[in-house]
């Protein structure tokens, strides 16, 4: 808000024309540059679109989205998916205890193969959670609200910056 009340203030300044190089070598200088209009209406404009706070929190409510997106998705089932592919030199083996040998045709039992494939699935479904799961959406969808309700008070605060500059150039015209 400050910046824009300096540059609205500057901009109403008369330019010296040294500052700008508009006086050229035999002295003379070319016209003077046109007097900038700025209206109220544009001066807002021109600050909403413009503005770093506004953009910070347009994209601090795109966050809160996320989040509270975030917190509804913990009630969706979630699905895991594993698997391991292994190569082997030799087949894995163990060794069983002698007076178990004969049952097995030795002491050396392999298993296994040479390629081994792995596969595992898990699927998650919360179905009973106490209401912690709707309390914490419940909350993320409260501080959607928050947030929208603090960039609405930046912008206004912005406007109320240029508001206030535009009206200080005015007087100091006057």
């Amino acid at each position: 808000p400050m910046l824009i009340g300096l540059a609205i203030t500057l901009a109403a300044l008369p330019h010296p024309p040294a500052a700008f190089g508009q006086a050229d070598d035999a002295g003379t200088a070319p016209d003077p540059l046109p007097a900038l209009e700025l209206s109220l209406e544009r001066a807002r404009a021109l600050a909403l679109a413009n503005d770093e706070q506004i953009r910070q929190m347009t994209e601090a409510v795109v966050a809160a989205k996320a989040d509270a997106m975030g917190a509804r998705a913990d009630k969706l089932p979630q699905l895991d998916v594993a698997g391991v592919y292994t190569d082997n030199l030799k087949k894995p083996s163990f060794f069983l205890p002698p007076d178990m040998a004969p049952a097995f045709g030795g002491n050396k039992v392999e298993m296994g193969g040479d390629f081994d494939l792995q596969g595992a699935a898990t699927l998650t479904w919360n179905l009973w959670t106490a209401g912690r799961l709707s309390a914490a959406a419940g909350a993320a969808d409260e501080v959607v609200a928050s947030t929208v309700w603090q960039k609405a008070l930046v912008q206004d605060a912005v406007v109320y910056g240029v508001e206030e500059a535009y009206y200080d150039v005015l007087l100091a015209e006057a």
